[in-house]
């Protein structure tokens, strides 16, 4: 079963590969992929994703997400997918349970961290890379305000 931040995950990378001009076509290619979603379900997630239409020339209307999308709140499981944190220089390496690492890096590439200049994810690995002139300790001090109970995970 796939959840909320991996379908939003799929739903963004439909988008930004595809021009979609009805909802219908990206209800399609989201259940083709493994999503069990609604219309309903579909359209709360364009919503809360920022997700608008736009008019390119000689095309019509196409979905675009906005570029202030952030994530509103914690999906369930996130907290409790991270296995472990490592920094090490500018990268920071973030184990995840089998399947959860582009859930975690979704989210966190929508918190919008300023020590963190991107992320990559496999299936349960993260790499992020930090920002220039950013230093760990600022990742540090960046998550534990958000997810204090990420400090027991941390590794020096």
């Amino acid at each position: 079963m796939q959840n909320k931040a991996q379908r939003h995950l799929a739903i963004r990378q439909i988008l930004s590969q595809e021009q979609i001009h009805r909802q219908e076509d990206l209800l399609h290619k989201i259940n083709r992929l493994g999503f069990e979603t609604t219309q309903a379900t579909l359209s709360r997630d364009l919503k809360e994703m920022n997700v608008g239409t736009r008019n390119k020339s000689g095309i019509g209307h196409i979905y675009t997400i906005h570029d202030d999308y952030t994530y509103q709140s914690t999906p369930s499981g996130v907290l409790e997918a991270v296995v472990s944190i490592e920094l090490s220089a500018q990268m920071v390496v973030i184990k995840t349970k089998p399947g959860f690492a582009n859930s975690v890096a979704v989210h966190i590439d929508g918190r919008k961290y300023t020590s963190i200049a991107g992320t990559i994810a496999g299936n349960d690995t993260i790499f992020a890379s930090l920002r220039n002139g950013a230093l760990p300790s600022d990742f540090i001090n960046e998550i534990q305000t958000q997810f204090p109970n990420w400090s027991s995970i941390l590794k020096p």
